[in-house]
């Protein structure tokens, strides 16, 4: 019973390249999650598109991660989400100088993107798919939101996708909204982004608002159509509801507060994405820490959770039939027990007083015997004669050996 209602303090989360926005979003949920006392192991793949297939896997050592899509239907029975803590615009980028006023435009045009296989590049090329719209491998230059930017600036490339994943975190994880100050930056509407929504549910429809970057001059010019793409954490379905309840609790903290995106303060969600949640996600987004886990360390709150779930009908049966057994008049276990006493303890004097016999003399285990019972007969209120007599006559025997 005690070990079955130990916590879970162990968890593995895989993420994307090392140094990029899944491996800092992990890391710091493994702070966060190391002050309650759980250990964090965090493996890098750099195709963080397939980080959802590695959870699904049974066989995987994976139990959880970030993603930046909707996950597979395939791989619906295996997982279950958290919930979505961040939502990433899409930009579109050109030089101010370009020609290119529209997105139909970019068809065959040099493009920067991020590495095949991430989760902003398949955000970009949904939406250049939504628009059939496709680049020779020669004209593609990839690298991380940094140099898509720069290439833009410098001419490298006529157009680039840039995710932003700035607004949604903190300042020592990402400062990479500043890049988007520069004047020699024009960006491109998605004109289409309700619609995008209806095939890809992940990308949700937004607006930057015109002076989001700088107020004056604006920047952008105007209001810009696009799309952003949800950060969502999902996890085997089978995951301990004290690990639930802990990250779950680090995301309202670290998420949940009104950012340029997050205005509303929507967010957490377990709407976002096609993906059954986890019922306690939402509990704790909705109410808060459970009042258990308030109080106590997160060993005995998990414990005490884990206890009345796994034997909380064995209690409730318990006191039911004690209520019953009251109910008739009939004796109660303890009644049982007490009534008993004399029947038990004449019982073992006759064994005792029987070995003796057959021996000749008295077991020193049979003399501690009886003098705890001498004890016990001292103490009782309603004094048992004969069973008295019987321990001192055979007290007596052992003192005549």
């Amino acid at each position: 019973m005690i070990q079955s209602s130990m916590p879970e303090t162990q968890i593995t989360l895989e993420a994307g390249v090392e140094g990029g926005l899944f491996d800092a979003m992990s890391r710091k949920l493994a702070e966060d999650l190391k002050m309650h006392g759980i250990d964090v192991n965090i493996v890098n793949r750099n195709d963080s598109l397939n980080i959802v297939n590695d959870i699904a896997d049974n066989k995987s050592s994976v139990d959880a991660g970030f993603i930046g899509s909707d996950a597979p239907e395939t791989d619906y029975g295996h997982l279950r989400q958290v919930g979505t803590v961040m939502l990433a615009p899409v930009y579109l980028i050109v030089h101010r100088d370009s020609d290119l006023e529209e997105i139909v435009n970019l068809q065959g045009r040099s493009v920067s993107l991020y590495p095949v296989g991430s989760a902003p590049w398949y955000a970009c090329t949904n939406i250049f798919d939504a628009y059939g719209l496709s680049f020779a491998e020669e004209k593609i230059m990839y690298g991380n939101s940094s140099s898509i930017i720069q290439d833009v600036t410098n001419g490298k490339s006529e157009a680039g996708c840039f995710v932003d994943a700035s607004p949604g975190v903190r300042d020592d994880i990402s400062s990479i909204a500043d890049d988007l100050t520069n004047e020699n930056l024009h960006f491109l509407s998605i004109p289409q982004s309700q619609a995008i929504q209806a095939h890809q549910k992940f990308l949700h429809p937004t607006v930057i608002p015109s002076g989001t970057f700088r107020f004056f001059p604006p920047l952008p010019k105007t209001d810009i159509a696009t799309v952003a793409s949800s950060i969502t954490f999902v996890a085997r379905k089978n995951l301990s509801r004290e690990l639930i309840t802990m990250i779950s609790y680090s995301f309202t903290q670290e998420y949940g507060g009104s950012t340029f995106w997050n205005q509303n303060e929507q967010l957490p969600s377990t709407n976002l994405i096609a993906l059954d949640p986890f019922e306690r996600a939402n509990d704790v987004y909705a109410d808060g820490l459970p009042w258990v886990y308030q109080r106590f360390s997160l060993h005995v709150a998990s414990f005490l959770e884990r206890l009345a779930d796994d034997y909380g009908t064995i209690v409730v049966f318990l006191f039911a039939l004690l209520s019953i057994v009251s109910t008739f008049g009939l004796p109660t276990p303890y009644e049982l027990i007490i009534n008993t006493r004399p029947w038990r303890v004449r019982t073992l004097l006759k064994s005792i007083d029987y070995r003796t016999q057959r021996s000749g003399q008295i077991s020193n285990r049979d003399r501690k015997r009886l003098n705890r019972l001498e004890k016990w007969l001292n103490k009782e209120s309603v004094k048992i004669e004969d069973v008295a007599q019987q321990v001192r006559q055979l007290q007596d025997k052992a003192l005549s050996q």
